[in-house]
């Protein structure tokens, strides 16, 4: 790969790989608790760095999957804007769809996200949030139609993954 590939880290972080993780990922995309920031707030200070960072978002409420409860989004983003000492710039939301083939609870949670999005863009007027990342081979054309600004489409470029 050259040497200008940004990667982001996509999944559940666990508070003690962030020292690891935040030389190698330009963004994280799956901030979901204070404690996690707290974390990524220290490591940021000790290294020097400034880290992009989404919101993941569970909008499915599927026990399983990571991300806040939409209810609890704006509380967080509060403590990020208090507790973050400038190290954490929020760039906007994330999510999981929910894995099915009902097309109509896939649209439920990417309208609940599209709502959430511009809602944030609302109630912080000073703050720039310019992704909105949903969507995944599977669903990436329905995650499109309800404002998606970045999918996810490895399984579409490199093929399903062998377990």
């Amino acid at each position: 790969m050259k040497n200008d590939v940004r990667w982001h880290m996509i999944g559940a972080l666990q508070s003690n790989k962030v020292k690891k993780v935040l030389p190698v990922f330009s963004m994280i995309q799956s901030v979901d608790r204070t404690s996690l920031i707290d974390e990524l707030v220290k490591q940021t200070q000790n290294s020097g760095l400034i880290s992009d960072i989404l919101i993941e978002v569970n909008s499915s409420s599927e026990p399983q999957k990571s991300g806040i409860n939409p209810s609890e989004l704006y509380s967080l983003i509060d403590y990020i804007l208090e507790n973050g000492r400038g190290r954490l710039k929020i760039k906007g939301l994330m999510t999981v769809g929910p894995l099915t083939d009902d097309e109509k609870k896939i649209e439920q949670s990417f309208s609940l996200m599209q709502n959430l999005f511009n809602r944030l863009k609302l109630q912080y007027p000073d703050q720039s949030f310019p992704i909105l990342s949903m969507g995944m081979s599977q669903d990436f054309k329905l995650a499109i139609k309800w404002g998606s600004t970045m999918v996810r489409i490895g399984s579409l470029l490199f093929g399903e993954r062998k377990y």
